[in-house]
């Protein structure tokens, strides 16, 4: 888990890095998009150091075996990852989405794309109050001897957020694919732009990859045991959609590579 959870948002993190060097020191054009996706990589680190927490106090262990005061803290850590980890998301998704504003000038694509910002935005919000409040008192998450709390099904709060996550993000990467094929270039180059753009197709790939994961650790009474796989796909999953949401701004630091787009 250590492993995985750190080389990913190190990749995210060099890859933020050049991004940064190049609308801040080359094109000198720096905007809103680079802004959130600054947040993203911010929050998948939190979520890194969330889930390195989480090994040393039962993460990967038997759920018999971990002891009360480490199950305890093992389940705080659990629920502000869930936090840290979906603000990653999000602000990937409107990174992605300023940059696309950025980028076409046309006015019904851009309707377009306000409108599927304000979807994200109300699903962000839905999502962060539903993992801060998913029992009250919310100290109920991760405190079993409060007798009088009131908790969400984690389940089917887990299931409903994945849905509307893929959702939206299926939504994004298809989203300017109508616009580049209306564009009048040659068609390698028309391709090559789709191609660039329908990296955000890759995160889906991934979130349906987790399912199988996200299954079995939701169906499982042992999930201190059974949550590793989750919590590597996790990270996999917000650090590649960090990384696609960079790749096309890379283009006046690599020439070479990006010159059929």
């Amino acid at each position: 888990v250590i492993a995985v959870t750190v080389a990913m948002p190190t990749v995210a993190a060099l890859l933020t890095s050049l991004r940064m060097y190049a609308r801040l020191a080359v094109t000198k054009n720096a905007g809103w998009d680079d802004a959130a996706i600054s947040v993203a990589l911010l929050a998948s680190i939190g979520t890194t150091v969330t889930m390195i927490a989480q090994t040393s106090h039962g993460l990967g262990q038997h759920i018999s075996e971990v002891k009360k005061p480490d199950l305890k803290l093992y389940l705080r850590e659990f629920w502000a990852m869930i936090i840290v980890y979906n603000i990653s998301l999000t602000f990937t998704k409107l990174s992605i989405l300023f940059q696309y504003l950025r980028i076409f000038p046309q006015k019904p694509f851009r309707m377009a794309t306000f409108t599927v910002m304000g979807i994200v935005i109300c699903y962000a919000l839905w999502r962060f109050f539903s993992a801060v409040f998913t029992c009250v008192p919310v100290q109920a998450f991760w405190d079993h001897s409060i007798k009088h709390k009131t908790c969400q099904n984690r389940n089917a709060l887990s299931m409903a957020s994945t849905s509307l996550n893929m959702t939206t993000d299926i939504i994004i990467a298809l989203l300017p694919l109508p616009v580049l094929n209306k564009l009048q270039l040659p068609s390698r180059q028309r391709f090559a732009l789709m191609g660039v753009f329908a990296l955000a197709g890759l995160v889906v790939i991934i979130s349906i990859l987790r399912l199988p994961a996200l299954h079995v650790l939701m169906t499982s009474t042992d999930t201190t045991y059974q949550n590793p796989m989750a919590a590597i796909w996790s990270s996999i999953e917000i650090n590649v959609g960090i990384m696609c949401s960079c790749l096309p701004t890379l283009r006046c630091l690599f020439p070479k590579i990006f010159r059929s787009a």
